[in-house]
């Protein structure tokens, strides 16, 4: 009985060790929708005829068809933010969003990472994380040029945690 109390003892101990220094080291987070207040940590930016829908993050989000995807971008930037590491997620919880190999560019890096939106699950979705410390602002850009030309194309939001 004693040997067993003292092994719940240390089970205790060793879980509440865990819990306080497995915190998240990527605490804070900035959230830049495609139509963001004067408020928000970052702006938009496109190239392309990328159309208003409504539903989504705030409710709006843009699609773009694989015809018009060729000369097309979608940038979010966020205007603070240098020299971290930075998780990059994108809220992708349409089902017209249909494109099964989005290319996300992240950053000044310039890592790309593809994302089937047709696939995706609804919500959030982590794409990447990168450590830049060029002095530069972060962004993250569905680069069309990269992107497969099926389907349609959607953009909404992109959250980063830091």
């Amino acid at each position: 009985m004693k040997r067993s109390k003292k092994f719940l003892t240390s089970l205790g101990v060793l879980v509440l060790a865990m819990t306080i220094f497995s915190s998240n080291a990527l605490a804070a987070e900035s959230v830049i929708d495609n139509d963001p207040l004067s408020t928000a940590p970052g702006y938009h930016d496109y190239e392309g005829n990328w159309v208003h829908k409504s539903g989504g993050y705030n409710n709006d989000h843009r699609l773009i068809s694989s015809s018009g995807l060729a000369d097309a971008s979608y940038m979010w930037i966020h205007k603070t933010l240098k020299n971290k590491v930075v998780a990059y997620h994108v809220y992708l919880a349409n089902a017209n969003f249909t494109n099964p190999k989005t290319a996300y560019q992240l950053g000044q890096t310039g890592t790309l990472v593809y994302v089937n939106q047709d696939t995706a699950r609804s919500g959030w979705n982590h794409i990447g994380t990168v450590s830049d410390y060029t002095n530069s602002p972060f962004f993250l850009v569905i680069n069309g040029v990269m992107s497969s030309k099926t389907g349609s194309t959607g953009a909404d939001a992109m959250k980063v945690t830091y």
